[in-house]
């Protein structure tokens, strides 16, 4: 009798120790959400967490017909603090859901957008007994290679052309880029250095006025080469155009003989019709910070780097309204101006998944 005693123990031992599996867990991924880099900083709003709700419509602007997708605190109508909304143009298409989400990159047109123009600037140089070190073609803040064409938005720019010649000169010419006139020459400059003396010749052939910063008018300013080490030349031309040419020698000397000109032109090759000329909003993106400043992709031109690429979009339940909605994946990149306080600052990498009412 004792053994089976001994018996059941064991079975009731071996019994206890038999492992219980457990289903894993359910983890939901979230459905909506705003993740990327805003004003450089990181940002991650999810739907459904920390009082985020999507919110979607369709809404009429000027005229024109928009789908909504809004990723903004619970309470939030309009537009308010921490809200993010996309709003794309269905005007016009007979198949607003597909035609509107399209996958592919969309432009961000804007109402600052206009024609454009193609320009391209030449440099030559003629140099002896020194080497060009480095040298840049600036039109507006974006970098030129000589002799190459870059388009633009359309209208009068600044040129700055910079150079440094060996050890001992820097120069730098600035002008303007006019497109109505198709052909611009700048005044070219002469440098000839000896061991004793500097000499800066102007060409002042199609010159009105001309003013070194040492007061005088002449055309030719001489110096020794152990006097002060800058030059600036300021220069009208007969057409009202102005020049400045601004010349830096390295002290306390220049012992070494050397020569160059610097012969500077610009072309404006064709002007280039807006893609947008009626222009339309297709893709308006507004943000509005944790201060409630408002911050939009509708009133500023953007940079060539900026766009709207839709990855995924695929039909969604029907929204709180019974409307039939669009989830859709969508990366952006582009500039986002606050008007009031006159502040542009980037979307980089933004890849929100919103819902849109249709």
């Amino acid at each position: 009798m004792r053994w089976m005693i001994y018996i059941f123990l064991s079975l009731v031992m071996l019994s206890s120790c038999e492992m219980v599996t457990f289903p894993d867990p359910v983890v939901s991924e979230p459905v909506f959400y705003a993740k990327g880099s805003l004003d450089g900083k990181s940002l991650e709003w999810v739907a459904g967490k920390d009082g985020f709700y999507m919110f979607t419509d369709r809404v009429v602007e000027n005229d024109k017909v928009y789908l909504e997708g809004k990723l903004a605190p619970d309470s939030c109508i309009g537009l308010c603090r921490n809200a993010l909304r996309m709003r794309v143009l269905t005007d016009g298409l007979t198949d607003q859901a597909t035609q509107s989400f399209a996958l592919g990159e969309k432009p961000i047109n804007t109402t600052k957008e206009r024609a454009k123009m193609q320009t391209q600037v030449s440099v030559a140089n003629r140099i002896s007994g020194i080497s060009e070190n480095k040298s840049q073609i600036m039109l507006d803040g974006e970098t030129l290679t000589s002799g190459i064409a870059t388009t633009t938005s359309l209208g009068v720019k600044t040129l700055n052309y910079t150079a440094q010649f060996g050890e001992k000169l820097f120069v730098q010419m600035q002008g303007k880029v006019n497109p109505r006139v198709s052909k611009s020459q700048f005044p070219v400059v002469y440098i000839d250095v000896s061991e004793k003396s500097i000499r800066l010749k102007v060409d002042n052939t199609n010159l009105k006025g001309l003013e070194w910063s040492n007061g005088s008018n002449s055309n030719i300013i001489e110096a020794a080469s152990n006097a002060a080490g800058r030059f600036v030349a300021n220069l009208t031309s007969v057409d009202g155009d102005t020049f400045t040419y601004i010349f830096e020698f390295k002290l306390p000397t220049n012992n070494t003989s050397f020569s160059v000109s610097i012969d500077l032109q610009t072309e404006v090759l064709r002007i280039l019709e807006p893609e947008n000329p009626r222009q339309i909003h297709s893709v308006i993106i507004d943000y509005v910070d944790e201060f409630g400043n408002v911050y939009t992709s509708k009133d500023i031109e953007q940079t060539k780097g900026a766009s709207v690429l839709f990855q995924q979009s695929e039909d969604y339940a029907n929204d709180a309204t019974g409307r039939k909605t669009r989830k859709v994946d969508v990366l952006i990149n582009c500039a986002l101006w606050n008007a009031k306080l006159n502040r542009v600052i980037a979307a980089e990498n933004l890849e929100v998944v919103f819902a849109f009412g249709y």
